[in-house]
């Protein structure tokens, strides 16, 4: 039932919502118990989604259930998802260090109003040396992330929903319809 609803909502309001763009993009939030199929009906909207050549980003309360979820996805569409890893969470290359090498770092910038950049550099003043271009053996794993390629981006906790395009960023345009399944 919830995976025929889901589908039927993807289809019915966010795929026509996504030809003509006009007001807000559907928002859909769906209430539901354990036990109801919610992996599966994701499983499902993903695969539906792809067929209509959409993006999907799945959020999922811990790491762990990322992994789990991309596990069931990758039976369905090989190859179409990828993980997105946190600057604090461990790296799977180098499971000794976080994704970030300076992630402390950037949490004291970002504490008096710094920003990212201004502990992983830029091109014109030079990267920090765990930049993936700053020429570091073991470079930084949060920022060697390349998930552009993948259709299907899966990430754990509240954090990347900060980084959600706002009016008047660049990227505000390609903004897309949410739905929200409970794990």
């Amino acid at each position: 039932e919830l995976s025929r609803q889901v589908v039927d909502d993807l289809m019915n309001r966010v795929v026509p919502w996504t030809k003509v763009r006009r007001g807000p993009p559907p928002c859909l939030a769906y209430a539901v118990t354990v036990g109801v199929g919610k992996t599966g009906a994701i499983v499902r909207l993903v695969e539906r989604a792809l067929e209509k050549k959409l993006r999907v980003a799945i959020r999922t309360p811990t790491l762990e259930l990322g992994l789990e979820l991309i596990a069931r996805l990758e039976k369905v569409v090989p190859g179409a998802a990828g993980l997105w890893r946190g600057r604090d969470q461990s790296d799977p290359t180098s499971p000794d260090h976080a994704m970030c090498r300076r992630a402390e770092d950037v949490k004291a910038a970002q504490a008096v109003g710094g920003s990212l950049t201004d502990v992983c550099g830029a091109k014109e003043r030079g990267y920090c040396a765990f930049h993936p271009d700053g020429g570091e053996k073991d470079p930084c794993g949060y920022l060697s992330q390349n998930l552009g390629c993948r259709q299907v981006v899966v990430f754990a906790g509240d954090g990347m929903l900060e980084l959600a395009p706002r009016p008047g960023m660049k990227r505000a345009g390609s903004w897309r319809p949410y739905i929200a399944l409970p794990f």
